[in-house]
């Protein structure tokens, strides 16, 4: 074990100059490496090998499991809004997308107006499940608060400041008897939805149907990701605004270029927004659906910009392309994501399906008693 106080000292103009209060040096030995250091806070030496030996009895208990750890002691004594905070920020130093941090402090909000939760002494697996059951939110939403706050707690496991994440054996509501949020558009409401809306919108609505891109992706489009000069156009999104941090090639078919063309700024320079701020919210979607004579929402879902994006997805599937090959279009890391939550059954030529097997007729020459069987049957 190595525990002794010591005064630090420096030199300055090749004079050694040494503080006025101690410092401590300790390392149990249990511990490994480099031994901790840390002030005293005192002058004393009487104090300071006081203070040095309730820091030695602290390690002592603390390994004994008598007494939680110095760290989640003070942890236990901070806000949780604090807390999470933190963890916010250092996930946007590790280059975490804002939109998805937007979504976790949100998420953390809802869940500590509903909890009532003010510090880590208040959390557990018993008073979340009590607010889940209360809570009149869709079992989506309450999957992802469960994952988004499972992980801040998971973070400070790692740190050492909890013992356990106390949301780790809580399990995810249950999603799959809730009925589609989204449906998809035919090819007749898809055409009436781009003839009725103003012609900036329509291009908007025209390039989420042709490249299933996302609303904020749209939001910071500039119009030097256009490459369309050249024999196979294409948009290059940054994987600075991209939901998975990774660059996406979109192929853009000739009449989708011109459209872009047709609403890009006079002399436009390649660091120009292209739709930023402009991008129609629901209520002014709901004004376009209604000039096209499409309902909002049916028995089916309802019709958003993101539903477009479905579109996308289930007119690729419609097409006959392979379901991988629409994943990596979607930019989706699981297939399963495409095919369920994005691929509208309803829009799927199921009958057509059907009546493409072959006939298997009995045949006229089957004898009566097999005819005798059939008819039982």
């Amino acid at each position: 074990m190595i525990c002794f106080i010591f005064r630090p000292a420096r030199r300055i103009d090749g004079r050694l100059h040494r503080v006025a209060n101690y410092s401590g040096k300790l390392r149990m030995d249990w511990e490994n490496g480099t031994p901790s250091v840390f002030a005293l806070g005192t002058p004393d030496k009487r104090e300071a090998l006081r203070r040095l030996e309730e820091r030695r009895i602290e390690r002592e208990k603390e390994h004994a499991g008598l007494l939680p750890p110095r760290a989640a002691r003070e942890a236990s004594k901070q806000p949780l809004t604090d807390l999470h905070a933190a963890f916010i920020a250092n996930l946007r130093a590790t280059g975490t997308s804002p939109g998805t941090l937007d979504k976790y402090e949100s998420n953390f909000r809802t869940l500590l107006a509903g909890t009532g939760w003010t510090s880590l002494r208040c959390v557990s697996a018993g008073s979340f499940c009590d607010w889940r059951a209360r809570a009149d939110l869709a079992p989506k939403t309450l999957n992802d608060i469960l994952k988004n706050a499972a992980g801040f707690f998971a973070s400070l496991v790692r740190q050492k400041v909890l013992a356990e994440n106390p949301l780790a054996g809580v399990r995810r509501a249950d999603t799959r008897l809730v009925e589609r949020f989204r449906r998809a558009l035919d090819v007749e409401e898809q055409r009436r939805l781009l003839a009725a809306a103003p012609h900036f919108r329509a291009v908007i609505y025209l390039l989420v149907l042709e490249t299933g891109i996302r609303r904020k992706e749209l939001h910071q489009l500039k119009v030097g990701d256009f490459v369309l000069d050249t024999p196979a156009p294409f948009l290059l999104l940054p994987a600075s605004i991209t939901k998975n941090r990774k660059p996406a090639h979109m192929r853009l078919r000739p009449h989708v270029v011109e459209a872009v063309k047709s609403v890009f700024p006079p002399h436009a320079l390649p660091s120009e927004w292209v739709f930023h701020q402009r991008v129609p919210r629901i209520s002014t979607i709901r004004r376009d659906l209604s000039a096209a004579r499409i309902l909002f929402e049916t028995e089916q879902g309802r019709i958003d910009l993101h539903a477009l994006r479905v579109t996308f997805c289930t007119n690729l599937l419609n097409a006959g392309v392979h379901p991988r090959v629409v994943q990596e279009l979607m930019r989706h890391s699981d297939l399963k994501l495409t095919m369920k939550a994005y691929t509208d059954p309803s829009q799927l030529p199921i009958a057509a399906a059907l009546n493409s097997l072959p006939v298997q007729a009995l045949s006229a020459a089957s004898s009566p008693e097999a005819r005798r069987i059939v008819a039982v049957v």
